[in-house]
């Protein structure tokens, strides 16, 4: 081993603690950095593969298909590869056989009727377990099923106008397209035969989806159009379309924002050990000068001097990197899982992202190299007569005007004189501690100020509401009964009715 990995080995191991300090401060940043960008790859992967294997649709459209023939007249129309008929309505439900006050509060559902669930050819949803919902049977979508502690073989009660009907449970089912799950606020999803709908709400087949042969390629919109006023010269109105994404989740758009958002703070966590790096750098150096000194003596050149005091800096990202990669990678995978399984997805056997190894491992050579730069150009342009005489690079102390100011400072005891010196003694040392922590305490400022201004502007948007509640029917009413029957609630002062799909 020659004299100069013998010093940088020595250097690293006679103060154990100053190496372990910057070694965990970038192995902190660098893991931060490899579980969102992990996590944010692996969920995005989660949801890709959930979403094709929905067999996307790409037009939902509301209207009155009550005819056999509706179908038919959907496909007719130019680009149209594929539809389906199926009954989208809403019920009031409480579970039967559930001991907490959730379970018997009555609740919003959405029931899906659909026409065949054993041949379904886009807009798949699985079977998880049980069976498919047939006769007076339903069946429940997983994420309401977990929320409610809803099994196969469970019963739910179900509220139509003054009737309340018992409904089993008979299997639980996966939906991509169930929207937001109920623990978050999102409404119940089941499943039935459309005859069963109807039975319970008197809603008949009121959606067709449809799936285009090359939705990328042609204007979608356009297509909807011309859809529409085929169904409705075939006395069949559309009341309302929605275009779908077919290459996009409908949860990607939040999953970016999320993202966003942890790069951030994972940024600003990485920000902070730069500055740890240069300031203990710096001491280095500035502890070596007389190390710097005899080495150029004896003939090291300014590019050996400033190579070997960068390989030790490598070395800090190094031993970093052996930190931070594998526990990345695991709290990636973890973190990833825990969001999906919100979802109800399942994100399969441990695996590691190629692609945040690769940025961790570049991040990870280039922070210190670029932190230690300035610092150990520095220390490597002292010459020899400086470096022996040791004053090094606080020896130009007491020319600036600020020195000359802290001189001025006679009052206080010497000891804390003293103290106040030395502070500014490294300026640059002294600026960089005072960023460091000036950062620090700002990213602990805006992350509650966020939270608070999220709080905040929820309230403005429930007051600006003017509503103090609102109220969903399952079936539709005159609005003359619904304002007479509000109007007679003590203490409301106002109504208005409104017409949602």
């Amino acid at each position: 081993m020659s004299v100069t990995w013998l010093k940088l080995w020595r250097d690293l191991m006679h103060n154990k603690a100053r190496t372990m300090l910057v070694v965990v401060s970038m192995a902190v940043g660098l893991f931060v950095l490899g579980v969102i960008l992990g996590a944010y790859r692996l969920m995005l992967d989660g949801l890709d593969r959930d979403w094709q294997a929905w067999v996307p649709v790409h037009v939902s459209m509301w209207g009155w298909f009550v005819r056999d023939e509706a179908e038919q007249v959907a496909l007719r129309e130019e680009g149209v590869a594929d539809v389906e008929r199926m009954v989208d309505t809403a019920f009031h439900w409480r579970l039967m056989d559930g001991d907490a006050e959730r379970y018997r509060e009555w609740r919003e559902a959405r029931l899906i009727a659909r026409q065949d669930y054993e041949h379904q050819r886009f807009g798949v949803i699985g079977l998880l377990a049980g069976d498919w919902p047939a006769g007076r049977a339903v069946a429940v979508e997983s994420m309401t099923a977990d929320y409610y502690g809803i099994s196969v073989g469970s019963d739910i009660l179900v509220q139509t106008g003054n009737h309340q009907r018992r409904l089993p449970v008979a299997g639980i089912v996966r939906d991509p397209d169930a929207g937001m799950p109920p623990r978050f606020g999102g409404r119940a999803y089941f499943y039935g035969s459309p005859e069963t709908a109807t039975w319970l709400t008197g809603d008949d087949y009121n959606r067709i989806d449809v799936r285009l042969d090359s939705p990328g390629t042609a204007d979608v919109r356009e297509r909807v159009d011309e859809l529409r006023a085929r169904m409705g010269s075939s006395r069949m109105p559309v009341w309302g379309a929605w275009i779908r994404n077919p290459d996009e989740h409908w949860f990607k758009a939040a999953t970016e924002t999320l993202l966003v958002i942890l790069i951030t703070s994972g940024g600003v966590s990485l920000l902070l050990s730069v500055f740890l790096i240069v300031n203990t750098m710096n001491a280095i150096v500035a502890q070596q000068v007389w190390q710097i000194g005899v080495m150029k003596v004896v003939g090291a050149t300014r590019a050996r001097v400033v190579r070997t005091y960068l390989v030790m800096a490598l070395f800090y990202g190094v031993l970093a990197l052996l930190l931070a990669v594998p526990l990345g990678a695991a709290g990636a995978y973890w973190l990833a899982a825990w969001a999906l399984g919100q979802f109800g997805l399942v994100i399969g056997p441990f695996h590691v992202v190629p692609e945040t190894v690769l940025v961790q491992v570049g991040v990870g050579f280039a922070v210190p190299l670029l932190a230690s730069l300035l610092p150990v150009l520095g220390g490597a342009r002292i010459t020899p007569h400086e470096a022996i005489s040791t004053y090094g690079l606080g020896g130009g102390f007491g020319r600036g005007p600020l020195d000359r100011l802290m001189g001025l400072v006679r009052w206080l005891p010497r000891p804390m004189a003293l103290s106040l010196r030395n502070i500014f003694r490294h300026k640059a040392r002294v600026a960089l501690t005072l960023a460091a922590l000036a950062l620090g305490g700002a990213l602990f400022v805006s992350i509650l100020s966020t939270q608070s201004s999220c709080s905040q502007t929820l309230r403005l948007l429930l007051a600006e509401s003017g509503a103090d509640a609102t109220v969903h029917f399952a079936d539709a009413y005159r609005v003359e009964r619904l304002l007479v029957a509000t109007g007679q609630v003590p203490g409301v002062v106002h109504a208005e009715v409104w017409k949602q799909w």
